[in-house]
């Protein structure tokens, strides 16, 4: 809905070192209204993604309908012919979009496909940009660095475990978690292996990750939290949260807020 779309875009521009957050102040409003029926020809929305200044619109056919996140603008819409299988990524003025046909590379401006790349990797989180390349998690334990220039396997390297919690860069190192419980921090350049840890059995690492001024923060299956110093994959703290943690930890400000199953 226009409401849903606005709130999304609306809280996905507030800057966390606000000490207080405009919408305690003002509530929310409503900046503008698109009608979604008139626009995709009576079409339901799938999903919607924010992604740079542009809000995505995605129905059930496989069109994407693109807008202009502060003014609600139509600008452009491209036709994939096939669901998104995980939120896509912005990097350059182009849009990489993963579908069941592989992977599009949309102009952002114009919606036209530039080119399509084959699967050739059981992809199953969003992509994450790095130095132009895509970082890709795969459900065979993998992790892929594709070329943005010719689409080349720059690196692939395995984790020990499906890959189904997006992977962060922070610097020039990759931090991915493992469905086997393992953190991993990768270089980005080569894909080599820098540490990693993984809690006593019968705790296993579950929750994406969070990265805040050398800090890593991760959940795991029993509800404890975990603060591990990122340059050497020491645990600095843990705390019990109650109850297995859902999703990534998010830190506002000097908060960490976590995400459990209760």
């Amino acid at each position: 809905s226009a409401a849903t779309a606005e709130a999304v875009a609306h809280a996905c521009t507030l800057d966390p070192r606000l000490t207080v957050l405009p919408i305690e102040d003002k509530g929310l409003k409503i900046t503008w209204r698109q009608d979604m029926g008139q626009v995709a020809e009576g079409m339901s929305l799938r999903q919607i993604y924010l992604t740079d200044n542009i809000l995505l619109a995605e129905t059930p056919d496989g069109t994407l309908f693109y807008f202009a996140a502060d003014t609600g603008v139509w600008t452009a819409s491209t036709s994939m012919k096939g669901s998104l299988v995980v939120p896509p990524a912005f990097e350059g003025g182009n849009l990489y979009a993963l579908g069941a046909r592989g992977l599009l590379v949309i102009e952002a401006a114009t919606g036209l496909v530039l080119n399509r790349v084959p699967p050739r990797h059981p992809v199953v989180c969003g992509p994450v940009p790095y130095n132009n390349s895509l970082m890709l998690g795969g459900g065979n334990g993998k992790i892929l660095r594709l070329s943005l220039e010719d689409m080349r396997h720059l690196w692939i390297t395995s984790i020990g475990g499906p890959v189904n919690t997006k992977p962060i860069v922070a610097g020039d190192v990759v931090y991915a978690v493992g469905q086997q419980g393992r953190l991993v921090a990768l270089d980005a350049e080569t894909g080599e292996e820098l540490w990693s840890f993984e809690p006593r059995k019968p705790s296993e690492l579950i929750s994406g990750i969070a990265a805040d001024q050398g800090f890593l923060y991760v959940g795991d299956n029993r509800g404890y939290v975990y603060c591990v110093l990122a340059g050497e994959g020491i645990v600095a703290w843990r705390y019990p949260a109650g109850s297995p943690v859902h999703r990534a930890p998010a830190v506002v400000k000097d908060r960490l807020l976590v995400f459990t199953y209760e």
